[in-house]
């Protein structure tokens, strides 16, 4: 949200010792009128309140130099979320299954770990941004109809959308690990009610229930419906793929922060 000041008074008068000593004239539109060019206010800056809270900005500030800061900011947003999402899309293809532990058809990969550090790095929804951008490219070699990338991309947005929010709130070491934690656990309960009512049955478009449920009885012969075959073998996996990005991620984010924030080290 854009910090700005709408109203214009007369004879204005700044608060004793405040840092602003000229307030400049502000419009109603909500842009600033600082020498007549109109910037819009950026995030961060303050205000000056006098006696009546009407709020002053200092005028001797240079706006196109923060607006070009803050065109800097986005682009390098938009270009780090380029790359990893360019990355995630390569690890999707570094998928294996785990033999003996869950059906063949539901396997292991770690294409999570770059939406979750776009999610540390930039915010949450940029995260989410990576596991749309990866799962749509991705459709262009799908072999499951749009299934996989389906179920991927909406438990992958659930991970990283709490770890990134909860990281925002406690920005420390301690808040990125509670949140991703978090995140590996809630998206293992969401995957319990997208496979069930969502995922499972568009898939039985390509394969009977009969046939999916078999699979699970050749590793457990005592499931006997889908929510058991869920609750009991996609629930912990879903817990495990993203908790081994969350490892990784920890080991690997402050090498990599100045890199995703353009900063110099």
């Amino acid at each position: 949200m854009r910090l700005c000041a709408f109203i214009l008074i007369s004879e204005p008068r700044v608060i004793p010792g405040s840092f602003f000593e000229e307030p400049s004239t502000v419009r109603e539109s909500g842009v600033c009128a600082d020498n007549g060019t109109g910037i819009p206010c950026p995030r961060g800056v303050p205000l000056a309140v006098d006696s009546l809270g009407r709020g002053r900005i200092k005028s001797d500030i240079n706006w196109r130099l923060i607006e070009e800061e803050e065109m800097n900011t986005r682009l390098r947003k938009l270009t780090g979320t380029a790359m990893l999402s360019a990355a995630a899309y390569v690890l999707m293809f570094l998928e294996f299954p785990i033999p003996f532990l869950i059906p063949p058809f539901i396997k292991m990969d770690f294409s999570e770990l770059p939406a979750l550090l776009a999610a540390f790095a930039y915010g949450p929804l940029w995260g989410a941004a990576v596991c749309l951008i990866k799962n749509l490219i991705h459709l262009l070699n799908t072999q499951s109809g749009g299934v996989g990338e389906l179920s991927n991309f909406l438990l992958g947005a659930c991970f990283v959308i709490t770890a990134g929010a909860v990281y925002r709130k406690m920005h420390s070491k301690k808040g990125a690990l509670i949140g991703s934690v978090a995140g590996a656990v809630l998206m293992g309960i969401f995957s319990l009610f997208t496979n069930y009512y969502v995922v499972y049955p568009i898939y039985t478009n390509f394969m009977p229930m009969e046939a999916i449920i078999g699979a699970y009885q050749l590793i457990l012969p005592s499931v006997d419906d889908l929510w058991d075959c869920l609750l009991i073998f996609n629930l912990p996996f879903t817990v495990a793929k993203g908790l081994c990005s969350v490892i990784i991620s920890m080991l690997i984010y402050k090498p990599l922060r100045n890199v995703l924030k353009g900063n110099t080290v």
